[in-house]
């Protein structure tokens, strides 16, 4: 619908002292205002949900650690371990924005863990990851420095934080 329709509070007040005593006029100007008003308002802040393009997991097959036994030993001295689930609902609501995040990333190293279980993430990521985080489960980030575990952070908008202050 045009803009030029839609009529703003200033704009009826005029039309409503045009027409001063004419009762009917009014009425039929406050019901075309009321209407052009709440048709205004759903489109001009209907926003789509999320506006990160759609990307998949596949993106970062080079990225992807399938043996435990390597989440720890890396070729980098400081780097990030994303861990998700596919059937994790929270994984799902933040994948794109992660995923947008970690492909523009040009100094810190992200590596992927997919994990329906914990028996698919090291243990000492599971041992620090419940010691430090009641919640600990997918989704989660975990800062490896030297082979060691520094931090283990779960939760949707925990891990975009984080996600978002590297570079």
């Amino acid at each position: 619908m045009p803009q030029s329709l839609i009529l703003h509070g200033k704009d009826f007040i005029r039309l409503s002292r045009i027409c001063k005593g004419d009762l009917t006029m009014k009425k039929i100007l406050l019901t075309l205002f009321l209407a052009l008003a709440l048709v205004g308002c759903d489109t001009a802040t209907t926003q789509p949900e999320n506006t990160y393009p759609e990307m998949d997991y596949n993106s970062f097959y080079n990225d992807r650690i399938t043996d435990v036994n390597q989440q720890l030993t890396q070729s980098e001295s400081t780097y990030y371990i994303y861990i998700y689930g596919d059937n994790c609902s929270a994984c799902k609501a933040i994948k794109n924005e992660a995923l947008y995040t970690i492909e523009f990333l040009q100094n810190d190293q992200v590596y992927f863990v997919e994990a329906e279980s914990t028996s698919q993430i090291a243990a000492d990521i599971v041992t620090i990851g419940q010691a430090t985080n009641p919640n600990f489960g997918t989704p989660s980030i975990v800062k490896i420095e030297n082979g060691l575990v520094i931090e283990v952070i779960s939760g949707g908008s925990s891990v975009l934080n984080v996600l978002h202050s590297l570079s």
